[in-house]
C-alpha cells in the first residue's frame, strides 16, 4: 500500500481529468451534517479538504457524516486522496445538480453509502467515469494501476476498473461512462450499499 501511495504522489503533478472553470469550494450544512464539495479539483485540494474538516470539527457541536458533490472533476490524484479520506472517515456520499464526473466520481464512489439525488426533472444526478489521462489524452500504466487499485479498494468489481481504465478517447471525444441502470447491472453495483435516489438537493438547504 505504501508503494501505491508513493506512485500516487509521483503522477499527481501532471495527471488531470475533466474540470470546469470554478475552483473547488467547501460548504458546511450544519442542519444536515453535510459538507458540500463544489467545483474543479486542483492538486492540493485534498489538503484543503482536511483543513476544512478540521475547522468544522473545532466546534464540538458540529458533526459531519455526509459529503455531497457537484463537480466535473479535476485532478485525478486529489480525487484519489479525497476518496481514501472519505472511506477512512466512514462518510456517506451524494451527488446533485449537474452531477459528478471523472475525479469527482472517484470521490463519490468511496462513500459507505452512495446516492444520486433527484433533479428538478425527477431523474438522478448523473455520475460519469473515465480513465486517467494527461492533457493530450494519453494513458499511463502507473495511473491505470492506481485507478484499478482504488476501485478495488472501495469494494467494486474488477470489470468496473477495467471498463473505466479503457474509457480514454485519444481523439478527445466523449469518453465518459455514465452510471446508468444497465451499467450498474454490468458492474454488479448492488454488491455495495447504495441509497435509492429519493431525495432532492432542496432538502439539504
Amino acid at each position: 500500500m505504501i508503494r501505491i501511495f508513493a506512485l500516487i504522489a509521483v503522477i499527481g503533478v501532471y495527471f488531470v481529468a475533466m474540470s470546469e472553470v470554478l475552483a473547488v469550494e467547501f460548504v458546511f450544512k450544519e442542519k444536515h451534517d453535510t459538507v458540500l464539495v463544489l467545483g474543479k479539483f486542483e492538486l492540493g485540494d485534498d489538503k484543503k479538504f482536511v483543513e476544512f474538516l478540521e475547522e468544522v470539527a473545532a466546534d464540538p457541536d458540529n458533526t459531519v457524516t455526509n459529503v455531497a458533490l457537484e463537480s466535473g472533476g479535476g485532478n485525478f490524484v486529489t480525487g484519489v486522496w479525497m476518496s481514501l479520506m472519505i472511506s477512512d472517515l466512514g462518510f456517506t456520499t451524494q451527488t446533485f445538480g449537474y452531477g459528478c464526473y471523472s475525479a469527482c466520481a472517484v470521490v463519490w464512489m468511496a462513500g459507505t453509502e452512495t446516492e444520486q439525488m433527484l433533479g428538478e426533472d425527477g431523474s438522478p444526478a448523473p455520475v460519469g467515469f473515465h480513465g486517467p489521462r494527461d492533457d493530450e489524452f494519453n494513458r499511463d500504466p502507473t495511473a491505470d494501476a492506481i485507478m484499478a487499485w482504488v476501485v478495488g479498494y472501495h469494494g467494486y468489481s474488477p470489470l468496473m476498473a477495467l471498463d473505466i481504465i479503457e474509457a480514454v478517447d485519444p481523439d478527445g471525444g466523449n469518453d465518459i461512462i455514465l452510471l446508468t441502470p444497465e451499467q450498474k447491472d454490468k458492474w454488479d453495483w448492488d454488491q455495495r450499499a447504495h441509497r435509492a435516489p429519493d431525495a432532492t438537493f432542496d432538502e439539504l438547504r
